[in-house]
């Protein structure tokens, strides 16, 4: 949850001293701001032979007044019509082994933009869109699409009229539809793959929402740069890597849609963006040579820093209110945010709640989007289920009230807030009892549903079945009645009824896949529907063959002292056609080696740190291809009994580790 807005500003006047105290930072708690930030950075190219080049191109900064400091060869810094400050250099030769351009700035950031003054139609003819943008139509790499993509982007435009609405329905969905992974931080997908899996990071998140966007028409670009990260002991410098979306708006220009971060139509102020393109694999520099000469270009090293930050003046009011005023624990109210514009022009934000209890949310998302037409007034509508326990023992609570504050943010900076009174005692109302009082022409009904936790284990198999598991959950406002689950692999179609789905609620699911007979990766095309409603993922396992050679190992039983455990690999031939093999190695159920393997050694040495006292497992699993592409798999197995002469103080160790594991099996039954 963010943290409730109580920060203290610092302004600097002229060459003051004072500095910005961001260790209670939160941007989204800011607001859209005009900032001031400072920053320095450097590129640096390693020739490695003599080269001469044809052009240089660096888009080295988005936000303009960018200087450039240091450049030691000819060039002249332009401005694109996107703002992108370019240093270009043409046909200038470079022989040194090692060069730097340097650039330092200072950054005055506006997010605080005027509003638009129409809403466009939708669909918008792609004919009247200017040139200059027509390019963020196309697909990539990595913002592709397939069928699958196409269809759900459309689903959620079908019967919308007009532009905002289609951005706020597609925006959201991507929001919540992916799961937020740090293990993708590393890797890069595509957006057909990201919509199979709905894991990953930004990067995902953008890729699928340009995706989605560019298949119902409207041009989106990839914006990369930093954004401002509160996590851990927040400095003025703790900016991190990121990326977010801009989408086209017609007769207004680029709009700015963090997916990753939950922020429509307005970004807060951390956000720092270095380069914009189609999509993420467009590099930030671009260099064309004469020759093949070989050259590294570090990637550029940007420090930033927050300088200061002016609050925006608030545009729109607005006000609360909440039925009923006191409810019960594990008991739902409902909330009705009542937003104002007076202006002349559109008012698009961002909505989000903050709470100091464990309250669920239904109907309406913690974090979504507001479209307010001018001189009007819409409302948002929540229906919140409060804690289950107010704080005390149940047998105790009799009379015990609670007063719960919760607090309604605008991603512009303002805020409100109210206390809800929690008493003790059975729940009064119901979530459909609540649903009724909402007026039924402010019904926003959304169906969605999220797969997550999806694995296929063993991934690999010769001629077991192995085990699909996931987990869904209905994150929409709708209950889901008369769930399936659809499996499709090789010849083999399996259907299965899953029952009803309440809002909010979670359920695993877990089959064994039967055996095919077709060997190779197997695709398993999941899809979760009813008769209004269908959601589709997929992941797959190979089903591999057997070697033509017979594979053991062997090692000795027992080893009494502390030392290196020697295993030997034993197979009866070499496969002559193999073109690529590994070797993995378990210790008690841990990989501890994956490697590479040629047939070039027979044994190697397991050291003792990956051995416990006593026994031990030890497996070794081969694999191989061949020249036409058959993967074969073989494994073998041993149990060894590891018991070197121990001190004083590992066995007091190992016996402290006995009664820990023996207390923790006794409080599990």
């Amino acid at each position: 949850m963010k943290k409730v807005l109580f920060l203290f500003l610092f302004i600097l006047f002229l060459s003051s001293s004072f500095a910005l105290d961001c260790s209670e930072l939160n941007p989204m708690d800011i607001g859209i701001s005009n900032i001031d930030y400072s920053s320095y950075g450097t590129f640096n190219f390693v020739i490695t032979e003599y080269s001469v080049f044809r052009e240089f191109n660096a888009d080295l900064k988005v936000i303009p007044q960018l200087q450039i400091v240091g450049v030691s060869t000819d060039g002249e810094i332009i401005d694109d019509e996107y703002n992108n400050s370019i240093l270009n250099i043409y046909y200038g030769e470079i022989s040194s082994s090692s060069i730097n351009w340097e650039f330092s700035n200072k950054m005055y950031v506006n997010y605080d933009n005027p509003m638009p003054s129409i809403n466009p139609q939708f669909p918008y003819p792609v004919n009247s869109f200017p040139d200059e943008v027509l390019d963020y139509l196309e697909f990539t790499d990595y913002a592709n699409t397939n069928e699958l993509v196409s269809n759900k982007a459309n689903d959620l435009v079908n019967g919308v009229s007009d532009y905002f609405t289609a951005l706020s329905n597609i925006a959201e969905f991507v929001a919540y539809y992916i799961e937020y992974d740090d293990s993708f931080s590393s890797t890069d997908f595509s957006a057909t793959q990201v919509f199979s899996s709905q894991v990953g990071v930004c990067k995902e998140y953008s890729s699928l929402l340009i995706s989605m966007l560019r298949n119902v028409n409207i041009p989106a670009r990839y914006v990369s740069g930093y954004s401002f990260s509160n996590k851990g002991e927040a400095t003025c410098s703790s900016f991190i890597g990121h990326s977010w979306v801009e989408a086209y708006v017609p007769s207004y220009g680029w709009m700015q849609i963090d997916p990753t971060f939950k922020e429509f139509f307005k970004l807060d102020a951390g956000h720092v963006p270095l380069y914009k393109a189609p999509d993420l694999d467009e590099s930030i520099v671009q260099v064309s040579v004469m020759n093949n000469s070989q050259f590294s270009i570090n990637s550029p090293n940007t420090d930033i820093e927050f300088i200061s930050y002016y609050p925006p003046t608030q545009r729109v009011s607005m006000s609360l209110e909440i039925y009923p005023e006191e409810v019960r624990a594990n008991d739902y109210f409902i909330l009705n945010v009542a937003i104002n514009n007076p202006l002349s022009t559109w008012f698009l934000d961002n909505i989000y709640l903050v709470s100091g209890e464990s309250f669920n949310v239904y109907y309406t998302h913690e974090y979504s989007s507001i479209i307010v037409p001018p001189k009007s007034m819409i409302h948002k509508y929540y229906i919140i289920k409060t804690p289950t326990t107010i704080g005390c023992n149940p047998e105790n609570c009799s009379g015990v009230t609670y007063f719960s504050p919760v607090i309604v943010n605008l991603g512009s900076g303002n805020s409100e807030s109210f206390d809800i009174t929690i008493v003790n005692g059975d729940a009064l109302n119901t979530y459909s009892s609540l649903e009724e009082l909402i007026p039924e022409q402010e019904l926003e009904l959304s169906t969605n549903l999220m797969i997550f936790n999806k694995e296929i284990n063993p991934e690999r198999v010769i001629d077991e079945e192995p085990v699909l598991g996931l987990d869904y959950q209905n994150i929409g406002n709708v209950k889901l009645d008369g769930l399936k689950i659809r499996l499709d692999y090789s010849n083999v179609s399996i259907v299965e009824d899953l029952g009803s789905l309440n809002i909010g609620d979670s359920e695993h699911y877990s089959r064994i896949l039967e055996f095919s007979g077709v060997r190779g990766m197997t695709p398993v095309n999941i899809t979760i529907y009813n008769n209004q409603f269908s959601i589709s993922s997929s992941d797959s396992y190979v089903i591999v063959q057997e070697p033509t050679y017979s594979f053991n190992i062997q090692g000795l039983a027992e080893i009494n002292q502390d030392v290196d455990y020697e295993v030997f690999l034993d197979y009866s031939i070499i496969p002559s056609d193999f073109v690529g093999s590994t070797i993995q190695v378990l210790v008690n159920n841990e990989s501890i080696m994956n490697q590479a393997y040629n047939y070039d050694y027979v044994r190697f040495n397991i050291s003792s740190t990956n051995l416990e006292y006593g026994t031990n497992d030890i497996e070794v699993i081969m694999n191989y291809f061949d020249s036409i592409g058959n993967e074969y798999l073989t494994s073998d197995s041993l149990i060894m009994d590891y018991k070197p002469k121990l001190s004083i103080i590992e066995w007091i160790q190992l016996i402290a580790n006995a009664i820990s594991e023996f207390f923790k099996l006794l409080f599990q039954g």
